[in-house]
């Protein structure tokens, strides 16, 4: 008996041994680079902020009305070209173009959207661009009245849809002009885990489209899914393309799940020069084919083009390109971290 007692008292304390080696290895088991990627990803967001202004910085601010079919105060229309000094005439402006035969938005002012850290901020529903338009700042050569800037500022920008391409602007087709404004603490979100999409300042650039002097800093653009990125979001398969010229991300935060860039997601066709995306972070937790400064996709040319961007990945992952594919053109490329 004493002897199968022993062998009794062997046996739990062996079994007691493998429970407690288990549980060691329970704790010790390593953070899955998905789950490590989305505590960063958290940390990174946080940092996006929503800017605060005082009424005597004298900044118009959107009254969060994005259905305007009469024309509001501060738009002012000579032959075909609108001047806009107010958020709401903007908004009239780029959602009723084509019914006043308006050929040039020019953006005269500084404008603050409303998003606030401290409110439920209204939301600005994307405004999809059908057919020729030009949207532009008006220059201050003095840099006296944009806050010491050339052009005018959008501050405060807060998109947040479902679904689809999300963005200042959803879309675009035909020929599109947009040049000489910037973006400032935008957040640029969309909760879809799925379907096509693009999340950016454009979400989805339509072949014809132009881009000149456009800049956007400490924003966050955010997907579930694919196609986040700091200027634009995903572009038409076409061989013509678009085209973009002394554009840039600085402190631009993009998240997301796969196929996203801090400058461009995936983009088809189109020559870009002189763009960066510097001082920002790319994080993506799911299935790659992202870089620092493009997505993927191809048949692009980039010149002058740079990131120092910081970049997390989980597969197909780039310092500067996340996954090129078809014919594309690369030249004087300065390359960032990659974690």
């Amino acid at each position: 008996m004493s002897g199968a007692k022993k062998g009794i008292r062997c046996l739990g304390c062996m079994m007691m041994i493998i429970v407690l080696l288990l549980g060691m290895m329970a704790v010790a088991m390593p953070e899955t680079a998905e789950a490590k990627n989305e505590d960063i990803r958290d940390a990174y967001e946080a940092e996006i902020k929503f800017k605060t202004f005082s009424a005597e910085d004298g900044i118009p601010v959107w009254d969060g009305i994005n259905s305007v079919t009469t024309k509001p105060a501060g738009a002012d229309i000579t032959e075909n070209v609108c001047t806009v000094t107010t958020p709401e005439a903007l908004r009239w402006a780029m959602t009723q173009y084509s019914t006043n035969s308006i050929a040039k938005i020019v953006i005269a002012a500084d404008m603050d959207m409303g998003g606030r850290e401290d409110a439920v901020p209204p939301k600005w529903e994307p405004v999809t661009l059908t057919g020729a338009i030009s949207i532009e700042g008006q220059r201050d050569e003095n840099c006296g009245y944009y806050g010491g800037r050339e052009y005018p500022t959008i501050y405060n920008l807060n998109v947040e849809t479902a679904s689809g391409h999300t963005g200042f602007i959803a879309s675009t087709s035909g020929d599109v002009n947009i040049k000489n404004f910037y973006f400032d603490s935008a957040k640029i979100r969309t909760t879809s885990s799925s379907g096509v999409q693009g999340v950016a300042i454009i979400g989805y650039a339509g072949n014809g489209l132009i881009m000149e002097n456009i800049g956007v800093e400490n924003s966050l653009s955010k997907t579930a899914f694919y196609g986040a990125a700091g200027l634009i979001g995903k572009s038409a398969e076409t061989t013509n393309g678009i085209r973009v010229t002394n554009c840039y991300a600085k402190k631009v935060y993009v998240t997301a799940s796969q196929c996203s860039g801090g400058l461009l997601g995936p983009i088809s066709g189109g020559e870009f020069n002189n763009c960066y995306a510097i001082d920002g972070a790319l994080i993506t937790t799911g299935g790659g084919h992202s870089g620092g400064f493009v997505s993927c996709s191809g048949g692009y040319t980039m010149n002058n083009c740079f990131t120092n961007n910081v970049v997390y990945g989980t597969a197909y992952t780039g310092g500067f390109v996340g996954y090129p594919e078809g014919k594309k053109q690369f030249s004087i490329i300065a390359g960032p971290r990659a974690v």
